[in-house]
């Protein structure tokens, strides 16, 4: 069955005047649903959403401005376009845009005012890390940092090397960055060829820039503890590896 359809007929089992009464926490309920139904892959499943949850709250907490209307339901819906970005072997499909648009069909349906969805749309897309696009909004910004911080440290770690089990790759390999990158990374950042990738690798290309990355200062803090031990752990594999 077609997702988007399935998560539509979801959100139509509730009546729009049903929908427009009920709680903040009813709302939030149906939403941790829809999204534990649309998540198939084991390192982006409601574990990790869950935990980017947990992190934005926390950075969120620094700031009193904070728009929870928008922040809610962009942080629990943003990796809803994930499935369909892992079944799309030509790596073309970015899940951020295809979870944009899956978002509003839900929010829409939900009757959530159009000046909130366009927000949470927003964030959706710029939570990427290789968007093209930037976080415009204090919301978007710590998701995009939440959603970082949950692939560094320890969660870091242990993500990335239940990604390389679930696509075959190796447990280590030794390569040319710049050939890696120009041969095995399409535009929009998505691995070709799994089996040629590694938990090195990853944190070699990707994971040791992150807390560079980060936007909001608080985000940022939380990064400090966690790269340091991403680096510890990636420099003694070099060593064990005779690297």
């Amino acid at each position: 069955m077609n997702q988007t359809t399935a998560i539509q007929r979801k959100t139509a089992q509730l009546p729009a005047a049903e929908i427009k009464g009920i709680t903040e926490q009813q709302y939030e309920d149906l939403l941790w649903m829809m999204v534990e139904e649309a998540l198939s892959c084991s390192a982006h499943d409601i574990d990790h959403v869950r935990r980017v949850y947990k992190l934005a709250l926390q950075i969120a907490g620094n700031y009193p401005e904070v728009n929870y209307e928008v922040l809610i339901p962009a942080v629990l819906l943003h990796d809803i376009g994930r499935r369909e970005e892992d079944l799309d072997l030509t790596g073309r499909t970015d899940h951020a845009i295809v979870g944009a648009a899956k978002a509003r069909a839900i929010l829409e349906h939900m009757e959530i005012r159009e000046d909130v969805i366009c927000e949470i749309q927003k964030a959706i897309v710029t939570h990427r890390y290789r968007s093209g696009q930037g976080p415009a909004s204090l919301e978007a910004a710590i998701l995009y940092d939440a959603d970082k911080l949950d692939a560094i440290g320890a969660v870091g770690i242990a993500r990335t090397f239940m990604m390389a089990g679930q696509e075959g790759a190796r447990l280590y390999r030794k390569v040319d960055l710049d050939t890696y990158t120009a041969e095995n990374l399409t535009e929009n950042g998505r691995i070709q060829n799994q089996e040629d990738h590694a938990p090195n690798v990853e944190y070699m290309v990707k994971l040791k820039y992150i807390p560079d990355r980060l936007i909001t200062e608080a985000g940022r803090a939380l990064a400090r503890e966690r790269a340091s031990l991403m680096k510890d752990f990636f420099d003694a594999l070099d060593r064990e590896m005779g690297e």
